[in-house]
């Protein structure tokens, strides 16, 4: 019996949002028979339409006046702003082994994680072509050599300097080519871990001189590579400090404090941006064990204090000045 009379209570009762209307005076009630009861009928001007008036005209002023102190607060109370970019860790220094002649790879000892010392070997190339060429070249000098010993032995004086003149000739080229084989064994440079190299599919294959064959970097030696967009340029300097969290230790932010800004902007992903070089600051603590080059992140760099109003609308100005600029005359 009750459910048809809460149906037409629920469809006169007014939204909340002309409830909040009415409330602050901008809306008259919901109710035209209330209303009728409280002053007459909506149309006479002794009822309630002077005093509906009054409290729109009020409720017009007190929402004026939110908007002011609003926008006051916004625009006055200053706050810590940061600057956010991409960035990933990359070895404090990396070594690059490559290849010095051309050859073939013959044989392979390490892997990407691998940590190695100075002058452990890495790699060994091919060098049967070398030695065939050495055993050439060796030959070719002692005949030179025989030369000049018949020359000099019929006084033949023109003859003897062109023989002597082949053997330095000879001599040299097997000088270069023991110095290559010297090369077919490719050891580190320097104590540190494989980061780049992994060869292991690739044994047999040719390889050209000056190919990239390994990268080595120092063990828990880091530096932080920020991809920052050029429109934040001006926001940043040098010796600034920041907060760097990675995609693998999200909630774990490691600070970070900027050393050298990049002169010239870089292409990336359709978009211009500065490389920054900053390193971790961990105060003397050990960095997290799963700290590798290559991991990704984001970090924020500490920009100063300024109102919100301007933090949170900075980029939309900025680009409003630049539509207007591109088509003032």
């Amino acid at each position: 019996l009750a459910a048809p009379f809460l149906h037409l209570l629920h469809e006169r009762r007014p939204s909340p949002l002309r409830r909040l209307g009415s409330l602050l005076g901008l809306l008259p009630g919901g109710d035209p028979a209330t209303a009728h009861r409280a002053g007459g009928s909506p149309s006479s001007p002794a009822g309630t339409g002077a005093p509906g008036r009054g409290r729109s005209r009020r409720g017009r002023l007190v929402l004026f006046g939110v908007a002011v102190a609003a926008l006051a607060v916004l625009g006055i109370v200053p706050i810590d702003r940061t600057v956010s970019a991409q960035a990933r860790i990359e070895g404090e220094v990396q070594r690059i082994v490559a290849a010095p002649i051309k050859g073939y790879l013959q044989a392979v000892h390490v892997r990407p994680g691998d940590t190695v010392i100075a002058g452990q070997l890495l790699a060994e190339l091919g060098d049967r072509d070398l030695e065939l060429e050495r055993s050439r070249l060796a030959s070719e000098q002692a005949q030179h050599e025989a030369t000049v010993s018949t020359a000099l032995a019929r006084g033949d004086r023109g003859a003897m300097a062109v023989a002597r003149a082949k053997v330095d000739e000879a001599r040299a080229r097997l000088g270069l080519v023991e110095h290559q084989l010297q090369q077919v064994q490719l050891r580190a440079p320097m104590d540190g871990e494989v980061i780049q190299g992994d060869l292991w599919q690739s044994l047999n294959a040719p390889v050209e001189r000056g190919q990239s064959l390994f990268t080595i970097a120092p063990a828990q030696r880091f530096r932080v590579i920020v991809e920052l967009d050029e429109r934040d340029i001006r926001e940043v300097r040098a010796d600034q400090s920041g907060r760097l969290a990675l995609s693998a230790l999200p909630w774990d932010t490691i600070p970070v404090r900027i050393e050298r800004l990049a002169a010239v902007a870089t292409a990336l992903d359709g978009r211009n941006v500065f490389e920054l070089q900053g390193r971790l600051e961990t105060a003397g603590a050990p960095l997290p064990s799963m700290l590798r080059p290559g991991l990704r992140g984001v970090v924020h760099l500490d920009a100063g204090r300024a109102p919100l109003l301007r933090t949170w609308g900075g980029r939309a100005a900025d680009w409003l000045r630049r539509v207007a600029w591109r088509w003032m005359p």
